[in-house]
């Protein structure tokens, strides 16, 4: 027999102090002697042997009361589960994914349900006969709340109160480095069960369990998959923005598109068209920054949408941040409803134009000025271009711009190259031109360096071309928002000589000639920030005659603009590591920009932005985690690749699919009659201690009537 309030008894127990003291307290009494006491004394002497039976039984009256309330409240367990001769640890796996956020028709969560059956699997435990119990949960990456397992199933039940959904998938990953940590008492052998607490829904088993075997389990209950359901469920799968940057002085913008928000939906039902409605909201501060509709049309799961954003509802936080709130109506899963990005507001851009100043008297426009003319035409540009000489740019501080446009790379010592790397690791940008008076390069060993080899020159000097910008095929990547008036803008750009780029399979041939030939190619920095822009021809009319072109001013704007941070502000799904970063000293959660206080637990569990503060305390970037909204599925998985996989996983254990108590002929059993028989046994108790008060208001007034004794 075992107790599921132990702590109950045990207060009990130490009531039945009480009537001792009393009864001891009683003996202690010292009667004064006076005149006529001799009379009652003698009376006394005779019914002493009757007195002293009398105070016997009824200190044992009222001990047997105390004992048997205390029993019965702190309510009796009989029988127990299987292999009760040894201590069982039970290790609770409770499923507390994006999933579990699931609805049903009277409003209840998947997890509110699982932590209901997690209750009565504590229930059944014994933990005066040395039970233990530990819970993790699996919603990734998964946390070990209750570990090691505990004899205090109290403390495992505020915790299961304490759960919430998280954003991100299912993993095992917390519940594999647990089970290694499981350390039993010397020489007490004990039965290890694991209990594996989930409906099934948007999880990929057989990925799910391929980790390798979990050791260590003797038997294991795991939850079939729920049944289906027809409830609606809309998710957003991505969110971005057009513009790393948003360049926040009173018509700065003016030049260039306005910002967009690209927004991808999934969904768990094809069958018919459906609107969905899209609201952007600006944080800090929660103005409405932009709506739009998604059409899913039919047959189809994935749907997308680009809205356009009002820029004056952007109002800056920490760190010159601003975070996009994409936001969904409510439906059967509220998690996967709410996606961010996040942007840096700034008050211009600075652009560094490398190359020497040109000489008085020369002859034609070097190309630093038509690159200067085109980054800052006027004052709405918010660019500030200046020039610096490749000679001295390696005494240049890193952070100090936020692009560099090379224009003399055949100039650029070791150095110059080393802060140009320093700048990509910022995430800013670098923009290569050849030198217009090279006659052939001798960079391409630096170009490789600089992209990992994304982007390489083929061997050979520049060559002759001939040919024009391809109006047929739309520009990508930075320019990609000139999709729509490229065609005509780049109509009457003729090219004479060029470079052989060699694009990789990392980098985007961005802008290509009417042979096929790549123009312009981009790539991603080494560690996946900032980015490389290469141009095939040099600034030179000589060259092209791109420079002179109308062309020109929006190329030059776009590729700042949008080059400009590139991988500084990102995103990741729910449950995945932000990632490392040398700058970085400490990862923090931004309530202003997450749009509400973070909840204690594991930081990326949960939806929400997270600031890379620096050693000094400056915010060095920012990671928008965002829903794993796959994950939040509404099929439930199949049952028989539910069991395979959990077999697989774990090979030394007795497996069954149920809780125990759903058909299982061994240990169903057990569980399922412990409670209600001790349950029988506490009604049993409370009787005979109703039975033992009326005894004892007999026995106390026959003690305060002798002459009438016991009758």
């Amino acid at each position: 027999m075992s107790f599921l309030h132990p702590l109950i008894l045990t207060a009990g127990l130490a009531a039945l102090s009480i009537p001792v003291l009393v009864h001891l307290l009683r003996r202690r009494r010292k009667p004064i002697p006076w005149a006529a006491m001799r009379f009652l004394q003698e009376a006394v002497r005779q019914r002493r042997r009757r007195l002293r039976l009398e105070q016997l039984l009824l200190f044992l009256t009222r001990c047997a009361i105390v004992l048997l309330l205390a029993l019965a409240v702190a309510r009796p367990v009989l029988g127990g589960r299987p292999g009760s001769a040894r201590p069982t640890v039970l290790v609770l796996a409770v499923d507390d994914s994006i999933a579990s956020a699931m609805t049903d028709a009277a409003g209840r969560t998947a997890l509110s349900r699982s932590i209901d059956r997690a209750r009565r699997e504590l229930d059944a435990l014994r933990p005066m006969g040395g039970d233990r119990v530990g819970l993790v949960t699996l919603g990734a990456p998964g946390d070990a709340l209750v570990w090691p397992p505990t004899g205090d199933v109290d403390a495992v039940r505020r915790a299961l109160d304490r759960l919430q959904p998280t954003d991100s998938a299912l993993t095992l990953a917390a519940l594999r480095g647990a089970m290694g940590e499981i350390e039993s008492p010397e020489g007490t052998p004990e039965d290890v069960v694991l209990r594996v607490v989930s409906d099934w829904r948007g999880a990929d088993t057989e990925r799910l369990f391929a980790g390798g075997a979990i050791a260590g389990v003797a038997r294991a209950h795991i939850d079939p998959p729920g049944p289906a359901t027809d409830r609606p469920n809309v998710g957003i799968r991505a969110a971005s923005a057009t513009n790393p940057t948003i360049l926040g002085e009173s018509g700065a913008t003016a030049l260039a598109p306005p910002t967009q928000v690209g927004v991808t939906l999934i969904r768990a039902d094809t069958a018919d068209e459906r609107l969905v409605d899209i609201e952007v909201i600006a944080l800090p501060g929660g103005s409405i920054a932009g709506r739009g509709q998604a059409r899913f049309a039919p047959g189809r799961d994935d749907a997308q949408a680009s809205i356009a954003l009002d820029d004056a509802a952007f109002s800056p936080g920490r760190g010159g941040r601003v975070a996009l709130e994409v936001r969904l109506p409510n439906d059967a899963n509220p998690r996967d409803n709410t996606a961010r990005a996040v942007l840096t507001v700034r008050r211009e851009l600075r652009v560094g134009v490398v190359e020497r100043p040109p000489l008085a008297g020369s002859e034609g426009v070097a190309p630093g000025v038509w690159a200067l003319a085109a980054l800052t035409p006027d004052a709405r540009a918010g660019v500030d271009a200046f020039r610096i000489d490749p000679a001295s740019l390696a005494s240049l501080p890193a952070a100090s711009v936020d692009a560099l446009v090379i224009l003399e790379p055949a100039r650029l010592g070791r150095e110059g190259w080393a802060r140009a790397r320093e700048l990509l690791a910022r995430g800013g940008l670098v923009a290569i031109a050849p030198d217009a008076d090279a006659s052939a390069p001798n960079w391409g060993a630096a170009l490789t360096d600089l992209t990992g080899a994304r982007i390489a020159l083929a061997p050979g000097a520049p060559i002759e071309a001939d040919t024009r910008l391809s109006t047929r095929t739309a520009p990508a990547g930075v320019l990609a928002g000139l999709a729509g008036e490229f065609g005509t803008l780049a109509r009457a750009v003729g090219v004479r000589r060029m470079m052989p780029l060699e694009p990789g399979a990392e980098s985007t041939a961005t802008l290509r000639t009417e042979d096929g030939r790549v123009f312009l190619a981009e790539a991603p920095g080494p560690d996946g920030r900032g980015v490389v822009v290469v141009f095939a021809s040099a600034f030179d009319l000589a060259w092209s005659d791109l420079p002179a072109r109308p062309a020109f001013l929006p190329v030059m704007q776009e590729t700042v603009r949008r080059g400009s941070g590139l991988g500084v502000d990102t995103a990741v799904t729910a449950g995945r590591s932000p990632g490392d970063d040398a700058l970085i000293d400490r990862w923090t959660y931004d309530a202003e920009l997450s749009g509400r206080p973070q909840p204690p637990g594991d930081p990326g569990a949960r939806s929400g932005v997270l600031l890379g503060v620096g050693q000094d305390g400056v915010v060095v970037r920012s990671v928008a985690v965002n829903p794993d909204a796959p994950a939040a599925r509404t099929t439930p998985a199949d049952p028989d690749a539910l069991r395979a996989a959990a077999q697989a996983a774990l090979p030394a254990a007795e497996l069954r699919l149920g809780a125990p108590g759903d058909g299982d002929p061994d240990a169903a059993g057990a569980i399922a009659r412990a409670t209600p028989a001790g349950d029988r046994l506490a009604l049993a108790l409370l009787a005979v201690a109703a039975v033992l008060a009326v005894l004892e208001t007999l026995i106390a007034r026959a003690a305060s009537h002798p002459e009438g004794g016991l009758s």
